[in-house]
């Protein structure tokens, strides 16, 4: 027998060994890992802090490799042990609100350009410069009113809520308009013949502050 092969029958028998002890082994390393848990954390922290870009490109082959996988064992054990992660994030969020709320406090101010960026292309598909060439496009203007002073909002992209198309940028206040409306032209048409009915706008004195404000905006 060659050495090759004594191997092969060494680790064959090593796998039929595991097979009928399975549960016993388990166990016991369950049962090691319970009494051994702060040292083994320790030991593992060392190791890590030791072996950081080869212990990090190593999980990321072995992520890639078996990607499917261990989103399968993720998902499966979520499914049997929901209540329990559920009960265990509602008790370190409990124990640790203050900490929490004020990482994600000074996240957001840190990291403000990141987060829109990251909004931008989860809810419209976009990044900031497309947004730009499509302002740009509009004479740095809402596609509405023509404004081109923006509130604190700023600019808003508007999108048709059934198709999720980008139908262009407006200011908050016409934005505002066709979300009350429901996007419904039906709607629209009718508060315009409401406003003219009663004199082409406004059916009384504007007051001082808000005809001010009105012509700001213009």
């Amino acid at each position: 027998m060659t050495a090759e092969e004594k191997r092969a029958r060494e680790k064959a028998l090593k796998r039929a060994n595991y097979a009928v002890h399975r549960e016993e082994y388990l166990a016991r390393r369950k049962i090691f890992y319970a009494t051994h848990r702060e040292e083994l954390r320790a030991e593992h922290k060392v190791y890590d802090a030791a072996h950081k870009a080869e212990t990090a490109i190593y999980h990321k082959a072995y992520y890639a490799a078996h990607r499917e996988e261990l989103n399968a064992k993720k998902k499966a054990y979520y499914v049997a042990h929901q209540e329990k992660i559920r009960a265990r994030a509602r008790a370190y969020h409990a124990a640790h609100r203050e900490e929490k709320n004020a990482y994600h406090k000074n996240y957001f101010v840190t990291h403000k350009k990141e987060i829109k960026d990251h909004r931008l292309k989860i809810n419209f598909g976009l990044i900031q410069t497309k947004v730009d060439d499509l302002l740009n496009s509009q004479g740095g203007q809402c596609a509405i009113c023509r404004t081109n002073k923006f509130n604190k909002v700023g600019p808003v992209i508007d999108h048709d809520h059934f198709t999720g198309k980008t139908r262009g940028i407006l200011c908050s206040n016409c934005n505002s308009v066709l979300g009350f409306s429901r996007d419904c032209t039906d709607i629209l048409e009718a508060a315009i013949k409401y406003l003219e009915k009663h004199g082409g706008g406004w059916a009384v004195d504007i007051p001082p502050k808000l005809a001010a404000m009105i012509q700001r905006e213009k």
